[in-house]
Formats: structure tokens, C-alpha cells, sequence
């Protein structure tokens, strides 16, 4: 149980206030019970008191007047001698009692009074039934009803705010078909309405770039499958095959813009197997275009162990070839060393420090970097969600000159 959540903080209370309830009720019964002590034991005083002054003043009294005045202090003279046998016996056991003008036991539910006098004493049994304070009992549960009413109401006011959190957790994992509109005037209704409308103006947004992209992607097809067709009719085999590899990288290029536009509108759907990490990175170095020569001497490879990993394919080709692209681009000498482990893979390539914490190069459109370096500093924001997406972790760490981005899981 979460303590820091609103049912329980809620639920706190409520055990505090039954727990104060519970302990008023049972201060004042214990004061009703005292009070009904005091006057029981009054009554037995003014019995002992009269019986006493009888005796010692020898005021001429009969029988039937003592019995009388016991009645009404509501005892009764005992007569069974087995009784009075088993009294005696408990009275015994007792512990001494401070007050010698009776003695008091408590014997099978009821309340036995012991008077004696000099050379004689008697029995007399408390008639008076012990009160139970029904009255307190049931206003006790009353207000523990009304406690656990209020407690009940309120949960049941809160549970719209329990589905609300569940709605929202559907959206923050990229759906956002929900519908949070909630009928009522209370502060939960009004939120989760005017998150639904929120949530509303950005799925407009969402299909609106959405239908952009495709539209300038569509627009651009079209140019490219032109340019293709007339290279195919070019009579130089040299201009033909240049064209023709221009017109592939423009391609590529939008096939990985649709990708990526997918990957952050969390519509990209994971197609996970099992992969060696060096056929990733081959088509990695293949999407960069680079000549048989170029490829050789720019990026160097050393594979220690066989990296065997469970991921997409396509979309950490994407992540390896930015990775590649970023240290080709950004190095002194223009080159990369790849650096393949049992579990991970390393991009390494000289370099000046960054210029800021590389927290704030993973955010899209920060630029540390140069004017003249061109591109929009999408890069390393891409890399990041990719990794995420797929549960991998990016580590950096820059030593002897050297910027080293390991990938792991």
C-alpha cells in the first residue's frame, strides 16, 4: 500500500477518527459504569448505616421493617445456606476490603452484600439489575455509521478520479482515441473535461502534421521516380550510376523520415528477433552511401566478441547509422572506430568537448555545434528515442580527446 496515494491518506483519517470515536464512547461509558459503582455502593452504606444504628441504639424495630428498607434499597436477606456457604468461601478468596461496615462479592453475575455486628451478621443480594447503557451503545452506532457512510461517499466521489488516471496512462502510451468527458459540475468532472478537450486540440494537431508529411512525402516521390526514369536513359554508364545513387539516398532519406515521424507519434509497432549486431551495422554503413574506398579508410571496425541482440532491426540500423553519421561528421580526421563487446557496441572518434551537457543535445533543436556543420540537430534526439523505444541504454563519456557513445541493454 502506497502511503503517499490520496485513498490512503483518506483512508488514515478515517481509522484516526473511528479510533477518537471509539475511545469518546468508551470514556463515557466508563464514567456511566463509575457513576452506577458510586450508587450501588451508596445503597449498601445507608443499608449497613441503618442496621447498624439499630443494633446499637436497641431501637425497638420488627422484622418486616428491616426487610422493607432493604427492599427499597433493592436488596433482599438471602436464605439458601448453600449460598451462603459458597460466599463465605468466595469471600475468603478476596482480597481485604478497606471498608468493615459490609463486604461486597461478586458471585455468578450478581452482587452479594456481607453485614455483620458483633456476634451476628447476614446476606443480602442486590436485587438492583446492573443497567447496560443501551442508549450510548446505540448512538456509538450511529456515529461509526455515519463515519463509515461519509468514508464510502467519499471513495465513490474519488473513483472517477482512479478511471481518469488509467485514461491517462492509455494516452501517455500514444493512445489517444479515449474520451475523458465526464458528466457533472465537480472538480473531477471540470479537469477531465478540460483535459479532453486539450487532448483533443492534440490529436488535431497530430493528424494535421501527419498530413503534411505524407503530402510533402508524396509530392516528393513523384520528382524522384522522374529523375530516376530519365538517369535510367542517360547513355553514360559513369553519370547513370551516380544518378541513380542519388536518387536511392533521396529514397532512403524518406523512408527514414516516415519512420521517424512514426516512432515519435508512437504508431511505430516493435518487430523484435534475435540479430548479430554486425548485420545491423552493415546496413548502418550501407544507408551513408559511402564509395568501397571511403568506407575502408573512414570507419574501422574491431569486433572483440559476438554481440547477439533481441531488437528491431530496422529501427537500430536507424539509431547506428545517425551514430555513424555523427562521428564521421563531427571527428578531426573524419573517421570512427567501431568497437563491438559481448554486450555492447561503441562509437568512438576524436573530437573537441561539447559545449554543453549532453542532456541538452538529446532535446531536438539544440545546437552546440557550428554553423558551418549544417543539419538541424535532430541527431542525437532520434538516436535517444530510438534506444528508448526499444529498451537499450546510451551511455557517453569523453576521455583523451575522444567522444565514446556506447549502446547497451
Amino acid at each position: 500500500m502506497k502511503l503517499n496515494t490520496l485513498h490512503t491518506k483518506i483512508s488514515l483519517i478515517f481509522v484516526v477518527m473511528v479510533i477518537l470515536l471509539t475511545a469518546l464512547f468508551a470514556t463515557y461509558y466508563y464514567i456511566s459504569e463509575s457513576k452506577d459503582m458510586i450508587s450501588r455502593h451508596q445503597r449498601y452504606v445507608q443499608s449497613s448505616f441503618l442496621f447498624h444504628r439499630y443494633i446499637r441504639f436497641n431501637l425497638e424495630i420488627d422484622d418486616q421493617q428491616i426487610i422493607t428498607h432493604f427492599k427499597n434499597n433493592g436488596l433482599e436477606i438471602i436464605e439458601d445456606e448453600n449460598l451462603e456457604r459458597n460466599l463465605y468461601i468466595a469471600l475468603k478468596e478476596m482480597p481485604t476490603q478497606l471498608d468493615r461496615r459490609f463486604k461486597v462479592v461478586h458471585f455468578e453475575d450478581s452482587f452479594y452484600v456481607y453485614i455483620e455486628d458483633i456476634g451476628f451478621g447476614f446476606w443480602l443480594k442486590d436485587i438492583v439489575s446492573t443497567p447496560i447503557h443501551w442508549y450510548l451503545i446505540g448512538w456509538y452506532g450511529v456515529a461509526l455509521g455515519f463515519l463509515i457512510a461519509l468514508y464510502l461517499w467519499l471513495f465513490k466521489s474519488l473513483k472517477p478520479l482512479k478511471t481518469l488516471q488509467k485514461e491517462i496512462l492509455k494516452v501517455s502510451n500514444g493512445d489517444l482515441s479515449v474520451s475523458l468527458k465526464r458528466k457533472g459540475d465537480d472538480e473531477i468532472a471540470q479537469v477531465a473535461n478540460e483535459f479532453d478537450n486539450a487532448l483533443r486540440q492534440i490529436e488535431l494537431l497530430i493528424q494535421s502534421r501527419q498530413l503534411f508529411l505524407r503530402t510533402i512525402m508524396h509530392e516528393l516521390k513523384t520528382p524522384i521516380a522522374k529523375g530516376r526514369l530519365i538517369s535510367a536513359m542517360l547513355d553514360d554508364e559513369q553519370k547513370k550510376e551516380q544518378y541513380g545513387s542519388i536518387f536511392e539516398r533521396l529514397e532512403l532519406l524518406i523512408e527514414e523520415f516516415a519512420k521517424i515521424e512514426q516512432m515519435l507519434s508512437s504508431n511505430y509497432h516493435l518487430k523484435l528477433h534475435t540479430y548479430n549486431i554486425q548485420d545491423i551495422l552493415d546496413l548502418a554503413i550501407e544507408q551513408l552511401f559511402l564509395d568501397e574506398e571511403e568506407e575502408i579508410e573512414r570507419i574501422e571496425i574491431k569486433q572483440i566478441e559476438a554481440f547477439k541482440i533481441n531488437t528491431d532491426f530496422n529501427l537500430l540500423a536507424l539509431a547506428l547509422k545517425n551514430l555513424l553519421d555523427n562521428a564521421l561528421k563531427y571527428s578531426y580526421d573524419k573517421k570512427v572506430l567501431v568497437r563491438i563487446e559481448k554486450d555492447s557496441i561503441s562509437f568512438i572518434n576524436s573530437g573537441d568537448t561539447l559545449k554543453a551537457d549532453i542532456v541538452e543535445y538529446f532535446k531536438p533543436f539544440h545546437r552546440y555545434i557550428s554553423s558551418s556543420s549544417g543539419g538541424m540537430g535532430l541527431g542525437l534526439y532520434i538516436i535517444k528515442n530510438s534506444l528508448e523505444k526499444l529498451s537499450l541504454k546510451l551511455e557517453y563519456r569523453y576521455e583523451n580527446s575522444k567522444h565514446n557513445f556506447q549502446i547497451h541493454s
